[in-house]
């Protein structure tokens, strides 16, 4: 060893701290039903709030006290980790900066109507006429035309078409299966056949051809009431109702590029599964809600919306947060500054120290998965207190005793 590389002084692995600083503002992207219910939920926990929306007319906290609001605004940039994020964002031509603790993102869902289909209307258009008070003999809802319907269109056609059937309006639905898996649903259902609703089970699309002020719709009826197993039937219908047809927003992949975090095949943001709670991403802070996980009714957007905020609440309250899991540590002078860490990581939670010229994991965003400890290709990360002489240790240890 030279001289100058013994007068070098020795790094050592940076200790990890017992609390991280936890910024009490949460940015909240999108403003409809989930944002603006999360928004309003942070705002009464004492939080302040920025949310940034895309349209003009988002009002859902006007006037409160610590609420900003930005309109006809995006998120452009997110730099940082739980506590201590960084955004940028654009908002009427102009660049502004903002320090949050957490990030809500709820930018929705992109619709579209249905493949044509004769005489039929949205949802949306039969709720108008119903509130206008137009008369309606008939009318026949068709679910599950190109898709399984989402539970929360399916929700709603159930609710128009029980009070379809209270102005005595005779009402045929046809579906796949009638989901009722939300509270009320089934009861609603039962509810609806009491008023003589017809439900038909029909799994093809329906042969429509128009009359002169109908339609008629022929359709296989496989219900378990049906005559036989291949009942046809010939119906008409003055209206013919169908649900829009939901696709993720065509922002979700340039988002989650910029945000670090994840789509599923359909091009949603990643949906609830064993190793993620509702809302929440493989980013530490960093939450998703309402349709932009998939079509949600109303009543599971509120509820997963209020869940999260009470969670935020819990890690930002007291404005900073105890690192009471286990975090992955560098110890710079094995580290060959490959990068391989901060490529595999991910919770983003792996850093470059520049100065260092050594990698950098950063606790306030490490979950102590290990993974960069099982790839590092210069055994240069441990997982704190876990380091491969105390595992040893442990080990002799154990089998001396």
């Amino acid at each position: 060893m030279t001289a100058q590389e013994m007068a070098k002084p020795v790094r050592k692995p940076l200790a990890v701290p017992e609390k991280v600083p936890a910024t009490q503002r949460v940015l909240v992207v999108g403003g409809g039903v989930s944002g603006g219910t999360a928004a309003r939920m942070l705002l009464g926990f004492g939080l302040e709030v920025v949310l940034v929306e895309k349209g003009a007319g988002a009002q859902p906290f006007e006037g409160q006290a610590g609420a900003e609001l930005l309109t006809e605004a995006r998120l452009v940039g997110l730099e940082g980790n739980f506590g201590d994020f960084k955004a940028t964002i654009e908002a009427g031509g102009q660049i502004v900066w903002r320090t949050v603790g957490a990030v809500v993102v709820a930018v929705g869902v992109r619709t579209e109507p249905a493949k044509e289909v004769p005489l039929a209307i949205t949802l949306t258009d039969f709720r108008r006429r119903m509130a206008a008070g137009e008369p309606i003999r008939n009318v026949c809802f068709l679910m599950d035309l190109e898709q399984s319907t989402p539970l929360a269109e399916f929700s709603l056609g159930l609710q128009f078409a029980f009070e379809a059937a209270q102005k005595k309006t005779s009402v045929y639905f046809l579906c796949r299966d009638v989901k009722v898996a939300e509270e009320g649903l089934e009861r609603l259902y039962r509810s609806a056949r009491e008023e003589g609703v017809l439900f038909i089970k029909n799994e093809a699309r329906p042969t429509i051809a128009p009359l002169a002020e109908a339609a008629s719709i022929q359709v296989m009826d496989l219900s378990p009431g049906a005559g036989s197993h291949l009942s046809r039937l010939c119906l008409t219908a003055e209206v013919i109702v169908v649900p829009e047809a939901f696709f993720p927003s065509e922002d979700n992949p340039g988002l989650a590029a910029l945000l670090a975090t994840d789509l599923d095949t359909k091009g949603y943001f990643q949906p609830a599964n064993v190793r993620l709670a509702v809302g929440r991403t493989n980013r530490r802070g960093l939450f998703v809600l309402g349709d932009c996980r998939g079509p949600s009714s109303v009543a599971e957007t509120i509820e997963r919306a209020e869940a999260t905020a009470q969670e935020i609440a819990s890690l930002l309250g007291e404005g900073e947060k105890k690192v009471d899991w286990p975090v992955a540590v560098v110890d710079p002078e094995k580290c060959a500054y490959c990068l391989t860490c901060n490529r595999i990581c991910p919770h983003k939670a792996a850093g470059m120290n520049l100065e260092e010229e050594s990698a950098v994991i950063y606790a306030s965003a490490c979950y102590g998965c290990g993974l960069c400890v099982a790839e590092c290709p210069s055994v240069a990360i441990t997982i704190e207190k876990f380091s491969d002489a105390a595992l040893v240790s442990s080990f002799a240890s154990g089998g001396a005793g």
